[in-house]
This record gives structure tokens, C-alpha cells and sequence, in this order.
């Protein structure tokens, strides 16, 4: 006896947002080993700040670190965004 566990066609692209989760937090993992490798860590003296902070910018910031950090925060963000997203849709799978 098989028992499937698919998602109702309602929901077919939910293996996709788990595997873009994954992916998420696989890429927030390796910006953090690189942080923590050119110990880069906390070089924005303005700190916390929005998602969208880097897009005001000015890009002539000297420091290849304080990119590697924002950009590991807004990685952060999107992790943050799909896994609850992924909590979402199975939820909504459930009922």
C-alpha cells in the first residue's frame, strides 16, 4: 500500500518555493563564512537598517566589506521571506 503525499494542484509550486528556501539560506551561509573570514562583521557604523538601504547608497564606499555585510543582511531578508512563505503555503496545504 502506496500512501502519496502531494500537494493538491492548488499548490504546485510549492517544492520549488522549499527549494529556493534551501537555496536562500544555503547562499546566507556562505555569506557568512565570508564575513566572518575578512572579519567584516558590523563595519556599518549605522546599523539596523531597512532591506533597502543599498539602493541609496553611494557606491564609492571604499570597503569591499561593508557590501559583503549588506548583502548578506538582505539575504537574511529573503531567507526570512521564503521560509515563511514555505511555513505559509503548507499551512494553507493542511486545510
Amino acid at each position: 500500500m502506496t500512501h502519496s503525499r502531494a500537494l493538491p494542484s492548488c499548490f504546485p509550486n510549492a517544492a520549488r518555493l522549499a527549494w529556493a528556501s534551501a537555496a536562500c539560506v544555503l547562499a546566507l551561509i556562505l555569506l557568512g563564512t565570508l564575513i566572518t573570514t575578512y572579519r567584516v562583521g558590523m563595519v556599518d557604523p549605522i546599523w539596523p537598517t531597512e532591506p533597502w538601504f543599498l539602493l541609496g547608497v553611494n557606491w564609492q564606499e571604499p570597503k569591499p566589506g561593508y557590501f559583503i555585510e549588506h548583502i548578506h543582511r538582505v539575504f537574511g531578508y529573503l531567507a526570512g521571506l521564503f521560509i515563511l512563505s514555505t511555513a505559509l503555503l503548507a499551512w494553507l496545504s493542511r486545510s
